[in-house]
């Protein structure tokens, strides 16, 4: 289906990558750990069923980030870490998907890119959404993957994150 999305509602996406790109590190200096430790390539090429080359970019901002890429196909992957201030992150983002269908003529539209949710048992905290990113927090730290162009997200996402949270905990 091919349907027009009204301006606003573009401008409420924006809103939340926005917030969420803005919050990165919470002011804080701290040191980042390499993103790409917290899920290798080699898992991510497993779940995928493809191989992946993995990037890492690190910040003294306290965040990290980590791209997967697969140069045969478009499909990417990607994690971004904020070490310490997470859960003011979190706070955010909770607070701009509650903004959002307001930021919107067409509450219905806007009401997709924000309504798949949260995920239990996955964290303390997590939601998933494919278009917007999904996130999960452990203690002070959150991740957020970047899903949109994975052959499968739904699919795979869950079990990426799991062993995300597994070395967060460990």
């Amino acid at each position: 289906m091919n349907r027009q999305i009204p301006a606003r509602t573009g401008v409420a996406a924006a809103v939340l990558a926005g917030l969420a790109v803005a919050g990165c590190g919470g002011g804080q200096k701290s040191v980042a750990r390499p993103a790409c430790e917290l899920l290798t390539a080699e898992e991510v090429s497993e779940a995928l069923g493809r191989t992946v080359v993995a990037v890492n970019q690190v910040s003294d901002e306290g965040w990290s980030a980590c791209s997967y890429f697969d140069l045969d196909t478009m499909y990417s992957f990607g994690i971004d870490v904020v070490w310490q201030g997470g859960l003011e992150q979190w706070q955010l983002l909770s607070e701009a998907r509650k903004m959002a269908p307001q930021l919107s003529e067409d509450s219905a539209v806007t009401e997709e890119l924000v309504r798949p949710g949260p995920v239990k048992g996955l964290g303390d905290a997590a939601w998933y959404n494919e278009l917007t990113g999904s996130h999960v927090l452990v203690g002070d730290t959150l991740v957020g993957f970047r899903v949109v162009l994975l052959p499968e997200p739904k699919k795979q996402f869950r079990p990426l994150a799991e062993k995300v949270v597994a070395r967060l905990k460990s």
